[in-house]
């Protein structure tokens, strides 16, 4: 049917195979062959089931070795983490609400890149699955359903992971379980 059109039309080959790509695009849109809903459940979420417990959420020697290089500049990462980590992270919550997945790139992309730095693989871990998740649903134009359960458990790993990095950087933190809670309760703001 495309190779008779083409040939009333005076089109050549190349003409044929764009338009053969045109209706292969189509079909696999329509038949949902490539969606991002077959790739959901990846290596965040996995990574964060698979936990023994809360110590596993931070790689303690990349830390150590952010702690060598960064010097006193590692509380200024700190600080970022916390603070632009948690707006990233209600950033993503509410572009999940209203199944917005562009909303969710950009923060998720943030939130990868400080954790990476400074050793906090699981939250990283989930932002990054939920940065492919979402350039998936953009690409395939679906909406962000299945990235839900990745979405839930980051706030949830996140306030873990600063708790547990203001532990080891700060004395006191251990000392006062008080202090622990107002800072958990600070990152969720």
């Amino acid at each position: 049917m495309i190779f008779c059109a083409v040939k009333l039309a005076g089109g050549g080959p190349i003409v044929f195979l764009f338009l053969l790509a045109v209706k292969l695009q189509r079909l696999v849109y329509e038949l949902g062959i490539f969606s991002a809903q077959q790739r959901a459940g990846r290596k965040g979420t996995n990574f964060i089931m698979g936990m023994a417990d809360d110590t596993d959420l931070v790689d303690w020697v990349r830390f150590d070795q952010a702690r060598a290089s960064l010097g006193v500049r590692l509380f200024r990462h700190l600080g970022y983490l916390r603070e632009d980590g948690a707006k990233a992270v209600t950033q993503i919550e509410d572009a999940m609400r209203s199944g917005d997945a562009v909303a969710m790139v950009n923060p998720a992309d943030l939130l990868r890149a400080e954790a990476l730095q400074i050793g906090a693989i699981g939250v990283a871990a989930l932002a990054e699955d939920i940065e492919d998740q979402a350039r998936d649903c953009i690409e395939y134009r679906q909406t962000p359903d299945n990235i839900i359960e990745a979405v839930v458990k980051l706030r949830d790993a996140f306030e873990r992971t600063v708790a547990l990095i203001d532990g080891e950087t700060n004395p006191l933190m251990a000392r006062h379980p008080i202090l622990q809670t107002k800072s958990a309760a600070f990152a969720s703001r």
